[in-house]
């Protein structure tokens, strides 16, 4: 067999296409001829091994903010300095900051960066919450995604040693723009209680001092992990909890050695809970485990070193499917020193790999644990299940001078299943500042609508709409979450200033480089293990199944379904032509569809044209739906016996799915009477 490839084929059609209005999700169904289709607190030792760990293999860089990872743009306003925190809610990404309004002056001037899709807001922390009455400036957690909303904690910058009252408060919004501080509970004076907490048996009495360090959440729950101040100069490490941000339990931690220790972070994931805290002293670093957020263990003599010294500084902790990951920083070392650790069992610890100068940063989601180590030719970007076997992401383009880190920062957050990288680069004395956004998640183009419908955009799965997206658009940017409750998935977007759910049958990915990933091997396949042999279509479909035209509305079958083996039979035709163009459009798939498509697959010489939206403004075919617009495609055209009317073309349309091509669409064009 020959193939004669043509970039752009000019194919005249026979009629124009019809256009009827139908509401996606729903997929328009052609009434067959004949219906016949088939289709208690404890302290446990804890012990150390040392073990070494392989490390991932390099992958290939590439340059950073391509696939997959998409830049987003950035605030038109004052960037921030140093970056704490980003968090993902219904209403957008969230960052958190800090500013410096007199460069060098105060550098830690506290801010909040909100992006909704179309615009960047910044709010300044001591607009909302400004100076107490002690003049106490405010700090502010790290925010989390609650409720659609945002929630943190803000509280004075330290406490006033007179009164002893540093009291936090419960920072909420629900657009990332307009935000609310409420007391969790009223001011109290010296030696007495504090009202509107519900504390446990095991919480200590407290004269009126208080703080939270960091906060975060499971499906139903908000924790957070700081302390209580116990008597003047004592406080004990503590952990809060609530389901609702207005009634709060508080528990202690095990008291490790010293009268004033405190929680600082925390993670919760499938293999258990972690805290890590300090004491009054250099080095005094502590930590902590539980396997359900109730029973904790001071773990925190795992990490001594050969004197008994706990030298380790608890940078980053995760729990992740099958074990937890502990990046540490060497206090008994120069500056910058790294070690990574693991256990399977929260007790017991082992050095994972070789102590490192290149920074690192570890997250997790409960489950995932990723990874960013930054070196001074590439950035790396990895996942693990149980942080000792590690799965490339990406190699990123990034280089980082390692003696100038505090100038160069790199911060990685997981969003859902989404992974963002954060670049900030000022110079010495912080006038200038670059920044650039990356996020894991593609931008898509809107398929399998017609000229005259819309695609809704809804505010959950199956929800009330909130907008709608035009037949053929292009570069919707999506976040990455993702919803499969329906029985389909769902992707969520990013539109006009808000956050909206999209069923992902109506989307499909750009293919760059569409001729370099052989598309037509996969047709020679198709062809013959469906057509020829009459096998089923889901090993070379996608989720969305398979769309077949012919001028009407597309027929539509599941990749579970089995078309060559359908009895039924159908009308293959123009309606706005003909409402019925006779007994010869009358066929079942397997003879319309496969034995049309095989009888101008196997003449001698093929036309075979490779087009689709990455060939721009070339592209000629008149006859292409606006549905099929944004997929490219394989024309196979037999172009007949010389006869006018005897001409054929047939268009295979492509969707990429996990990197891989998947077939989405058959459509015919021929003369029909």
């Amino acid at each position: 067999m020959r193939y004669v490839f043509f970039a752009v084929t000019l194919i005249l059609a026979a009629c124009t296409e019809p256009t009827v209005t139908t509401e996606p999700p729903g997929s328009t169904v052609v009434t067959p001829i004949v219906a016949t289709t088939t289709p208690t607190t404890t302290t446990v030792a804890a012990t150390t091994t040392t073990t070494t760990a392989t490390l991932p293999p390099a992958v290939e860089p590439v340059v950073a903010g391509s696939s997959p990872f998409t830049p987003l743009p950035l605030p038109d306003e004052e960037l921030p300095h140093t970056l704490d925190a980003v968090t993902m809610g219904d209403a957008g990404l969230l960052y958190l900051g800090a500013i410096s309004p007199t460069p060098r002056d105060h550098p830690n001037e506290g801010a909040l960066w909100h992006y909704n899709g179309k615009d960047w807001a910044r709010t300044i922390v001591s607009e909302i919450a400004p100076p107490d009455e002690f003049g106490l400036h405010p700090q502010t957690t790290n925010l989390v995604a609650w409720n659609g909303g945002y929630l943190g904690f803000i509280q004075p910058d330290w406490i006033d040693e007179e009164s002893n009252t540093a009291l936090p408060s419960l920072l909420t919004s629900a657009d990332g723009r307009t935000w609310n501080v409420e007391p969790i509970f009223p001011r109290a004076a010296t030696g007495s209680g504090l009202g509107g907490i519900l504390p446990t048996p095991e919480a200590p009495p407290w004269p009126g001092a208080a703080g939270i360090s960091s906060v975060t959440t499971t499906a139903d729950e908000i924790v957070a992990v700081g302390w209580l101040v116990t008597s003047p100069g004592e406080s004990t490490a503590t952990v809060w909890r609530s389901r609702d941000g207005s009634s709060w339990t508080v528990s202690a931690l095990p008291n490790v050695q010293w009268p004033n220790e405190w929680a600082s972070s925390i993670t919760i994931g499938e293999s258990g809970w972690l805290v890590s805290g300090s004491g009054p002293v250099y080095g005094a670093t502590l930590l902590w485990y539980s396997p359900d957020g109730n029973n904790w263990t001071d773990i925190s003599d795992a990490f001594q070193n050969e004197e008994g010294e706990i030298w380790w500084s608890f940078n980053q902790l995760a729990s992740g499917a099958d074990g937890l990951v502990i990046n540490t920083g060497d206090l008994s070392a120069e500056y910058g020193v790294e070690q990574v650790w693991r256990s399977d069992d929260g007790i017991t610890w082992s050095m994972a790999g070789d102590r490192t100068s290149a920074p690192m940063t570890i997250v997790s989601d409960g489950s995932t644990i990723t990874r960013m180590t930054r070196g001074d030719e590439s950035t790396i970007v990895d996942s693990s299940q149980d942080g000792e076997t590690w799965n490339p992401i990406i190699s990123l383009d990034i280089k980082t001078d390692l003696e100038r880190t505090w100038l160069h920062r790199l911060d990685l957050a997981l969003l859902g299943d989404t992974v963002t990288i954060t670049e900030l680069t000022n110079n010495e004395d912080y006038t200038e500042t670059n920044a650039a956004i990356w996020i894991d998640a593609p931008t898509m183009d809107v398929v399998f609508v017609e000229q005259d419908d819309v695609l809704n955009v809804r505010t959950g799965v199956l929800a009330d709409v909130v907008g709608e997206l035009e037949p053929a658009a292009t570069g919707i940017q999506t976040t990455g979450r993702t919803d499969s409750d329906a029985g389909s998935l769902w992707l969520e977007i990013f539109l006009d200033g808000r956050l909206g759910w999209v069923n992902s049958i109506y989307l499909a990915e750009p293919v760059e480089d569409f001729p370099a990933m052989d598309p037509l091997v996969l047709v020679e396949e198709f062809a013959a293990e469906v057509f020829r042999s009459g096998g089923p279509i889901g090993p070379y479909v996608g989720p969305s199944g398979l769309r077949v035209g012919h001028y009407d509305l597309p027929k539509h079958w599941s990749r579970d379904e089995d078309p060559m083996n359908d009895p039924t039979v159908y009308i293959w035709g123009c309606p706005e032509c003909s409402p019925d163009p006779g007994p010869a459009h009358h066929a079942t798939f397997a003879d319309w569809v496969g034995n049309g498509f095989l009888t101008a697959w196997d003449q001698q010489e093929l036309q075979v044209g490779i087009g689709g939206p990455s060939f721009g403004s070339v592209d000629l075919f008149t006859s292409r739906r606006e549905a099929v617009r944004n997929l490219h495609y394989v024309s196979i055209h037999d172009p007949g016996n010389n006869d006018y009317n005897d001409w054929k073309t047939w268009y295979i349309y492509f969707d990429v799915v996990d990197g891989e091509l998947v077939i989405a669409a058959i459509e015919a064009n021929m003369w029909i009477p």
